[in-house]
């Protein structure tokens, strides 16, 4: 089963009061896949996932200390515990090293690193890939995990 075309979004955080061009290129490339791409800030974003139920996926560029420095921050007062807790997939686009967070919620496959510089074709198709791969792993199947025979009642 796959998810609708209306359901297909990822948020871009806007860690300056200007979108970076990145955005606009990204987003352009991601409507070929049928994803939108919708700008958001820190504090709209912890308002939406207190709200919903569901896991969030946020890209996050930050190509110049000024971002990191404003990312940082938001990582220390809400991203971190909220990562911890599978309610965000983040896919972290950076000119600076992994977060400290990074071993323990990489093997969740909640947290994607790219290395700047690195061709923006390229990180928007590793991004859709996992993002579908992602997406249709935490599908839940009505009937549950395990499946459950009935038990014989010895009756011949």
């Amino acid at each position: 089963m796959e998810k609708s075309s209306s359901d297909n979004y990822i948020f871009f955080l806007k860690l300056s009061p200007k979108l970076p061009s990145w955005y606009f290129t990204m987003s352009t490339i991601f409507s070929h896949f049928n994803i939108k791409l919708l700008p958001i800030t820190l504090a709209d974003l912890s308002k939406i996932n207190a709200n919903s139920g569901k896991m969030q996926y946020i890209i996050s560029l930050t190509p110049d200390m000024a971002s990191y420095q404003v990312f940082s921050r938001f990582r220390e007062k809400y991203l971190d515990f909220a990562l911890k807790n599978n309610r965000f997939c983040l896919f972290d686009i950076s000119s600076f090293g992994k977060i400290d967070l990074a071993y323990k919620i990489e093997k969740k496959k909640t947290y994607f690193y790219f290395q700047l510089p690195l061709e923006i074709g390229r990180i928007c198709a590793s991004i859709t890939e996992a993002y579908f791969h992602h997406a249709n792993d935490h599908q839940i199947w009505p009937g549950g995990r395990k499946s459950k025979l009935p038990t014989s009642t010895g009756v011949n």
